[in-house]
């Protein structure tokens, strides 16, 4: 069986999908596919990724669809993926060369079902801070349904977890963006699964303006809000959602208390 199901869906994603694969390519571990869904690029994104598979030495399974959104790709590529465990990635993202050796051992090693990891934002002037910005002091502290009110303060991308955990879960196609925090919320509220996080930055995370969920018009901040509203009833304490500077300074303050 395959050890490890990289999910990496790509959408229009010519200026950054060589950086994301050559990323994966350097990774320590080596025992994993990776299920890449082209959901329906109009750019070069296609041509760039068969000349890789050409020459590149990674177990690629690529697939090609029309456009139908991430949440719609992420569930194909779930069903798709043969892995004992599966592991998230974006195409615009870059991923540490032991990101897959580290999160492998901390979710065996804690008898985890779920876990992800600290991230770095960068964009094209470099590193810009860490993601989450806090500390946590223990194990499954921070995936707690009082933090998550304030908002997803996790990296998709980061997302480490055994195969059964994605395919009884899966992702909500309702929500064209904001899935992976209406995943969480509903992770965090199943006791079945146990779930934890490794403060290590193993992952970059891109927060360039075109990078994924952050295009002019996206659905981002309302799916978060009607997802936030569902879960805790209301969305008053969701950061990003925040009004006014002083109420998200504050909001933020609390946050930190508490975590």
């Amino acid at each position: 069986m395959i050890r490890v199901s990289i999910l990496l869906c790509v959408y229009n994603a010519e200026n950054y999908i060589i950086e994301c694969l050559e990323s994966l390519e350097r990774q320590s571990f080596k025992e994993f596919e990776i299920v890449l869904v082209n959901d329906g690029s109009t750019d070069n994104t296609s041509g760039l990724i068969l000349d890789f598979m050409k020459v590149g030495n990674l177990t690629i399974k690529y697939y090609e669809q029309e456009n139908r959104g991430l949440t719609v790709s992420l569930n194909r590529a779930i069903d798709l993926a043969e892995g004992e465990y599966l592991a998230r990635m974006d195409a615009d993202d870059i991923a540490h060369s032991e990101r897959l050796e580290r999160s492998y051992k901390f979710i065996t090693e804690n008898n985890l079902d779920f876990m992800c990891t600290r991230a770095m934002r960068f964009n094209s002037r470099g590193d810009i801070g860490l993601f989450p910005s806090q500390n946590f002091s223990t194990v499954d502290k921070p995936l707690s349904p009082m933090l998550m009110r304030f908002g997803n303060m996790f990296a998709h991308g980061t997302f480490f977890a055994k195969r059964e955990v994605f395919k009884e879960l899966r992702y909500d196609e309702r929500f064209r963006t904001a899935q992976d925090y209406d995943f969480l919320c509903r992770l965090i509220k199943d006791q079945s699964f146990k779930h934890g996080y490794c403060d290590e930055v193993l992952y970059k995370l891109r927060v360039d303006d075109k990078s994924s969920g952050r295009a002019k018009g996206s659905s981002q901040l309302d799916n978060a809000k009607q997802i936030c509203r569902e879960h805790y009833g209301t969305c008053f304490y969701l950061i990003p959602a925040a009004n006014n500077v002083f109420k998200k300074y504050t909001l933020s303050l609390i946050k930190r208390l508490i975590s």
